[in-house]
């Protein structure tokens, strides 16, 4: 499984205040921020690991990320 990138604290500041993220997307993008497998995230957010790649592709999607990012959702 690959990790994220290091989250720099702009990039986090600026998650928290995108008005298209629910509460929901930035608790995910926190467990990814502190470097959580998608196991771990969905342990801790008591919902399936497959709601848990749904929930990262969509994230990714509203933050317009770059292609190639599916690798996270592997």
């Amino acid at each position: 499984m690959q990790r994220l990138p290091m989250i720099t604290e702009d990039i986090a500041a600026w998650v928290d205040v995108t008005p298209a993220l629910t509460a929901r997307d930035r608790e995910v993008f926190g467990h990814l921020a502190d470097g959580r497998s998608q196991r771990q995230i969905a342990v801790a957010m008591g919902i399936s690991i497959n709601t848990v790649r749904g929930r990262i592709r969509r994230l990714l999607r509203k933050l317009d990320a770059a292609a190639g990012d599916d690798d996270l959702v592997a």
